[in-house]
């Protein structure tokens, strides 16, 4: 005889899916997207920061240039008075500065020259940036008063009369 007595159960966690673990949220994102993402992240990379000057970087862009139209007057006292100057101020701006005067007033055509350089410039840009200065103020010839402007530094000089 077969016993009529059922038993009651009740549904198991697995049945209700509670003992499941939860399953992994994918977002599909189209390719075009992900590549976009990249070249945007490489472009940021690579431009580094933003407003910094380059190392190395004299900053020696011609800007402007001027000269008088008027020589000096005894040209072997002008040259030696200039080429003087200049070592003085190539000196003043090696020592970590940013601006210099000079003056030489030997002869007849004492000269009187500035230079400055940017305050951002490293000590050896700035002496960079004055060399070009200098080889390009040279360019003059025996002008009694000269200027060369450049993005990173500028120079002047004239004679004192």
């Amino acid at each position: 005889m077969k016993s009529s007595i059922q038993y009651k159960t009740t549904p198991t966690k697995l049945q209700l899916g509670l003992n499941m673990a939860p399953k992994p949220l994918i977002i599909l994102v189209p390719i075009r997207w992900c590549l976009l993402l990249l070249v945007v992240l490489i472009m940021i990379i690579s431009s580094g920061p933003t407003g910094a000057v380059d190392a190395a970087d004299p900053q020696a862009k011609l800007l402007n240039q001027g000269c008088s139209q008027y020589n000096a007057t005894d040209f072997s006292d002008f040259y030696a008075n200039l080429n003087a100057t200049f070592s003085d101020l190539r000196a003043q701006l090696g020592g970590n500065k940013r601006f210099a005067t000079g003056q030489q007033a030997r002869g007849s055509d004492p000269v009187y020259a500035m230079a400055q350089c940017r305050d951002y410039l490293s000590t050896a840009d700035c002496t960079a940036c004055f060399t070009a200065a200098e080889k390009q103020i040279r360019n003059c010839s025996a002008a009694n008063g000269a200027r060369v402007i450049y993005d990173g530094c500028f120079l002047r000089y004239y004679l004192i009369l």
